[in-house]
């Protein structure tokens, strides 16, 4: 099973979603007797519970989301150079896989940003702006309120992708992006220029285009990058599962005690495990 497949059936997706749609039906509702009794103006704000689920759909489906969009950048590195199409409309294999590893970088930093997102709003932290979260700042609300678990998931995560969040950094503020594949394509390509005269010796065949140290050489950095982009593809999987399992308490804690029992006899008929052990108390 994919860790796209195992997000989506953790007890924390499967209730958000469920008991999400039930309140937007509720809004529906609400919306249906405002038109009908002539009201005029602004709506009424929506019931907290129902302001919470919202943004939780929206955070974990930006998760689910960008996950998707690292593994997409994987299988493009992956799979192998078109050198006849992409050449021919002014490309080189450096600046497909540069663009791929870039878009992998975007993704796991904004993954990131968006567990900062789902923990200040379940967990009720007033650190100014949810916009731009700065971790010193989450990290003292952390502390303060007793979280250590979430504390060291998030510290341990950003530790492991540290170096991929700073390129993208780099790359979006400076234009900058490098790695040690990226650079061995490169060098293939200044090597060859300078040594495309026969008069030169070649002191460095590794780097020389079409030679087959060239394509070991290759072929070896492209395997260990792929590796090392899978394992933290499988690690940002790993830590969303765990985010997802430390925050459920504080989601169903968030919950109206009249809204899940005006839908008691509805979420029992889905028959849905995780609504009936979490929410509705069935084991």
């Amino acid at each position: 099973m994919t860790i796209l497949l195992l997000l989506n059936k953790t007890p924390f997706f499967e209730i958000t979603s469920v008991l999400d749609d039930f309140a937007h039906l509720d809004d529906i509702i609400r919306l249906d007797k405002y038109i009908h009794d002539g009201n005029k103006g602004e709506r009424p704000p929506l019931p907290p519970h129902e302001t919470c689920l919202r943004n939780v759909r929206a955070i974990i489906m930006g998760i689910t989301s960008s996950l998707s969009y690292m593994q997409l950048a994987v299988m493009q590195i992956k799979k192998r150079y078109n050198a006849i199409y992409y050449s021919g409309n002014g490309y080189t294999a450096y600046d497909f896989y540069r663009y791929h590893y870039s878009s992998f970088c975007h993704a796991i930093a904004t993954i990131h940003d968006l567990f900062f997102k789902l923990v200040v709003e379940l967990c009720d932290f007033n650190i100014g702006s949810k916009r731009m979260i700065q971790w010193d700042k989450l990290s003292y609300a952390l502390n303060s309120n007793g979280e250590n678990d979430i504390k060291e998931l998030l510290k341990n995560y950003y530790s492991i992708i540290e170096e991929h969040e700073q390129k993208r950094n780099r790359v979006s503020h400076e234009g900058l992006l490098f790695s040690k594949m990226l650079d061995n394509y490169h060098l293939t390509n200044i090597w060859s220029r300078i040594h495309s005269k026969s008069t030169m010796v070649n002191e460095r065949p590794e780097y020389t285009e079409g030679t087959m140290e060239n394509k070991y050489l290759l072929a070896k950095t492209k395997k260990a990058f792929v590796g090392e982009l899978n394992k933290l593809t499988d690690i940002t999987g790993d830590t969303a599962l765990a985010l997802f399992e430390l925050l459920l308490p504080k989601l169903l804690h968030k919950m109206s005690p009249d809204f899940i029992e005006l839908h008691r006899q509805e979420f029992f008929e889905l028959n849905i495990d995780s609504i009936n052990r979490h929410v509705l108390g069935i084991k």
